[in-house]
């Protein structure tokens, strides 16, 4: 560069001390220019190739009591059998939702619109839900996977129409994490607790090795 060469003949005969002052002085602007590309290529390596990466799989569970302690506890011990970094997996308990047979008091109505939100976007890979709030969500044009598909079949399943669209979870060995729903069916007490999978969710491997993983807990 034209200018490295001209910098080198100014300073030809100037010591360390004389050489720095120069510099500093009279190209202070191409060495804020330097720092400002070094440290942009250093963000977006970081952002891209580190700060970006997306959930590998999202578990939603609707109307439990909200406990983050045990959202993290399931989330680790998944993370651990499937051999996956626990930060790409999560389990979600935030998610207190009122609809036609389940009215409850003083929740955030934005937690209904997170939910479809997600779905729609393909975000939701399996939610943990009442039999009543599954069966809304098929009001609304929700589909749910075959289990059997995912390996599901040493569960006890829901089925519908002769196909299995359903873990019946509260009847497997995380039903201990399960308990004390926030809400449930105003016409059955027996609301049962679901595990389903949406058709929208993009990550059917991993939803596959949730399943191994409910099977891996129910055999011990």
């Amino acid at each position: 560069m034209k200018w490295m060469n001209a910098l080198r003949e100014k300073t030809a005969d100037m010591n360390g001390r004389e050489k720095f002052d120069y510099i500093v002085t009279y190209y202070w602007y191409h060495i804020l220019g330097v720092l400002a590309a070094v440290s942009f290529l250093v963000f977006l390596i970081i952002h891209f190739g580190f700060g970006n990466q997306r959930p590998e799989f999202t578990c939603v569970l609707v109307n439990q009591n909200i406990d983050y302690a045990r959202d993290e506890r399931i989330r680790d011990a998944f993370a651990k059998e499937a051999e996956r970094e626990p930060e790409r997996i999560v389990i979600d308990s935030d998610y207190q939702i009122s609809y036609a047979g389940a009215q409850l008091a003083g929740i955030n109505e934005s937690s209904y619109e997170k939910f479809f939100f997600q779905w729609e976007n393909g975000e939701i890979d399996a939610v943990i839900v009442p039999e009543s709030f599954y069966h809304y969500c098929k009001e609304l044009g929700g589909t749910f996977r075959d289990v059997e598909e995912l390996g599901a079949a040493g569960l006890p399943l829901y089925k519908e129409d002769g196909v299995c669209r359903a873990v019946l979870i509260g009847q497997t060995a995380l039903a201990p994490e399960l308990d004390g729903a926030a809400g449930a069916s105003d016409s059955d007490a027996e609301d049962a607790l679901l595990l389903a999978f949406p058709v929208s969710g993009a990550h059917a491997d991993v939803c596959a090795e949730f399943i191994g993983y409910i099977s891996q807990i129910n055999e011990k």
